[in-house]
Parts: C-alpha cells; structure tokens; sequence
C-alpha cells in the first residue's frame, strides 16, 4: 500500500514538474533568416488584406511599401481615380510592371506625401 502511495505521489509530481518546465529556447534567428521569413509571410499578407478590401495594388506583384508602412494600399484605387500612387508603384510602373493596360507609365502619378 505504502509502495502504490509513492509510486502515485512520484508520477503525479512527474507531470507536474514536466508541464511546468521552461519552455525551450529558440535559436536566434540571423538577419538573412529574418528577411527570409518576411518575405515568405508578404504574399499571405497581402492576400489576407486583399480580402478584407484593405489592400488593392496597382502592380503585378503588389507593393510592400504601402503594407509595411501603412497596413493597406490603396494605389490601385488611386490610379483609377487619377490620384497618385506610392513610391513603389510610381516606379514599377516605369519599369513596366503595372497591371492595368488601360493605363500608361505616363498616366501614374507619384504621391509625394504619400497619406493613406
């Protein structure tokens, strides 16, 4: 009877001490891993936002600058408005990277202040 006792006394404390261990440390990431991650979790993100009406860009790849800085992009409406676009998007479409055939490198115009 004493045995089961202990052996029911040391199996209780077992479990106890294991779930209140410290939880393992993880490495630290270097400067390359982080970026890398970054842009693994970018095009989910703007997806996620694209959903939720908070992110419409105006080029194929869509811009960071806009998400990173703002949490949105509105450069697509904007374009569509003649409003102008972010920085980013300006200079993507000069380099031919708009989605929009409707629209010319000539017709985006830079935001130099950029506000959302």
């Amino acid at each position: 009877m004493q045995y089961r006792v202990f052996f029911v006394v040391f199996v209780a404390t077992s479990f106890l001490l294991i779930g209140c261990a410290p939880p393992e440390e993880e490495p630290e990431l270097t400067v390359e891993q982080k970026i890398e991650q970054i842009n693994e979790w970018l095009p989910d993100l703007k997806m996620e936002l694209a959903m939720e009406n908070k992110y419409a860009c105006c080029l194929k790849e869509g811009c960071n600058q806009c998400l990173l800085a703002h949490g949105s992009c509105p450069c697509y409406n904007n374009l569509q408005e003649g409003k102008p676009v972010c920085g980013e998007c300006y200079a993507g479409w000069q380099l031919g990277q708009g989605i929009d055939n409707d629209f010319t490198r000539d017709d985006v115009k830079l935001d130099t202040d950029h506000h959302h």
